[in-house]
Formats: structure tokens, C-alpha cells, sequence
């Protein structure tokens, strides 16, 4: 994170804005000071202690010096993997909980999951773990015996591969911890075996979380060295959030590393069908 930090800083000195504000292909070539302090041209991306380590290792085995053999297999085996797992997890699940995982899956899929899913981004493993984790805990909840056991052990598996892949994927994980026992607390069942699994998937999305510099804020602070917020930034900050809602709908800047555009239509469209379902469910329920 410092070097994205470093690189960040560079290119406002030299160039007067923010690479965040324009194409890199419209940055002129003086832009770029390859003796300025803290910056290394390299041929790889280098996620070093930027990202959990779980997803780049195991992509690794399929990296050769083939880039596009490479890509292609990365794509395939990890288009393979979200399958079997939701796949999986849909016959595991009582009847009566599958249209849950269907309707979640794919009411989210459009556009960031299909962009994400069979991508060589780790992004990858967090969307199909969001999508396995709480359900199959509350599946556990719901069930008894070696099925709800099955359903445990998937719901942890499903927060190591995700907070294994992104940090922000452990805070997720732990945040369907609380879901489902919001929702588990409607039903009394045994609970022994899902409360383990509880358990785990807190600890297991907590030192993932704080193991990587994605979470590198909520250990150490904010970089006391910068400037303050003023009002005007907290409150444009305030009036963005839902930016962030509507940016996996295909709203904001762009898919991806913010380099895939979406038509407009795009996020009207699946902010739209989001609303209705939600207020179909509301109807019903």
C-alpha cells in the first residue's frame, strides 16, 4: 500500500492532479521519474503483503511464461471452482434454502460478478465466498447431523478462500456471521456445530484482515503525516457513499481496476431490479 501510495503522490507532483482523475494513456510521458525515491520498474504485479497471500499462490501454479496460456487457464480453472463451489453448496443446502442461494447469486451477478468471476483477479474467490459463506452457515443452523456438519465445513472453507484472496473479504465473512445469527435466532435449533464454525470464520477473517495492509488502517491509524479532512471532503464523502453501493450495479467509474466503463442504462437497470425484488420481498414476507 505504500508503494500505490508512493506511486499516487509521484505523478500529483509531477503532473499537477491525480492519477486517479485521468486515463493513463492521455498522461504525458514526463509524468513519469524513473530516479524519483520509492518507485521500481518490475515486470509483475507485486501484491507483496498488498493482498492475503491464498489466491496469488495458488494462481501461481498456472502462471508460466505463456501470459496468455497462463490468463486462460486462470480463467477456466477459476470459472470451474465458483461452479463446483456454488454447485456444491446448492445440494448441501435443505430444499427450502436453495432458491436463496439462486436468487443471490444471481441477483448480484450482473455486471461485477460475471466481470469478476472467471477473472485472474482475487476479487474472484471474494464474490463466490460472499456468496457460499452465509448461507451455508445458516444452512447449518437450519439442518442436523452430517448435513449441517458438511454445511459448517463449507461455510468456513468458503471465508478462507475469500478472506484468503481480499481482507475486505474477511470483514464480509464476519458480517455473515452476524446475519445469520440474526436469522438463526427466529428458529431454535441445535447450534453447537454452527457456533464453532462461528467462531472460526471470525478468526479466520480477523488475521486475515489484519495480516494484510488492506486492513492496515484499523491496526496502525491513518497516516498521521497528511492532511487533515476538511468539513467540505468529510461531507462529499457522506454524499458518495452510495457510490458505492450502485459500483457493483455497473454505477460509478468502471468495473475492474476502474477501467471497464458500463453503458448507463446498465446500473438503472440493476438498481431497478434489485428495488423491485426487495420490494416484492417485502410484500410477501
Amino acid at each position: 500500500m505504500a508503494t500505490l501510495l508512493t506511486l499516487l503522490e509521484h505523478f500529483e507532483t509531477r503532473c499537477g492532479r491525480s492519477l486517479l482523475d485521468v486515463e493513463v494513456a492521455d498522461l504525458p510521458a514526463d509524468c513519469w521519474e524513473s530516479a524519483a525515491p520509492g518507485l521500481v520498474a518490475i515486470e509483475r504485479l507485486n501484491t507483496n503483503g498488498l493482498y492475503p497471500p491464498i489466491f496469488y499462490a495458488t494462481m501461481s501454479v498456472f502462471a508460466t511464461t505463456d501470459v496468455a496460456a497462463s490468463v486462460l487457464s486462470i480463467r477456466l480453472v477459476n470459472s470451474a471452482f465458483a461452479v463446483a463451489l456454488i454447485t456444491a453448496t446448492f445440494w448441501l443446502l435443505p430444499r427450502r434454502l436453495r432458491p436463496a442461494l439462486i436468487i443471490s447469486v444471481v441477483g448480484t451477478a450482473v455486471p461485477l460478478g460475471l466481470f469478476v468471476l472467471a477473472s485472474t483477479n482475487p476479487s474472484s474467490w471474494a464474490f463466490v465466498a460472499a456468496a457460499i459463506t452465509w448461507v451455508s452457515l445458516y444452512g447449518a443452523t437450519q439442518s442436523a447431523g452430517r448435513r449441517s456438519v458438511a454445511l459448517a465445513v463449507m461455510a468456513v472453507f468458503g471465508s478462507v478462500i475469500g478472506a484468503g484472496a481480499r481482507a475486505d473479504a474477511g470483514a464480509f465473512a464476519v458480517f455473515a456471521v452476524i446475519i445469520v445469527a440474526l436469522l438463526a435466532s427466529r428458529r431454535r435449533r441445535a447450534t453447537l456445530v454452527p457456533a464453532i464454525a462461528a467462531g472460526a470464520i471470525v478468526l479466520i477473517g480477523g488475521l486475515f484482515y489484519l495480516g494484510s495492509t488492506q486492513g492496515l488502517a484499523v491496526s496502525s491509524g491513518l497516516d498521521q503525516s497528511r492532511a487533515a479532512l476538511t468539513p467540505g471532503q468529510h461531507l462529499s464523502n457522506l454524499l458518495g457513499v452510495p457510490q458505492l453501493w450502485t459500483g457493483a450495479l455497473g454505477g460509478g467509474r468502471g468495473l475492474g481496476w476502474l477501467d471497464t466503463p458500463m453503458p448507463a442504462v446498465v446500473w438503472v437497470l440493476t438498481c431497478s431490479s434489485r428495488f423491485s425484488s426487495r420490494l416484492s420481498g417485502s410484500r410477501s414476507g
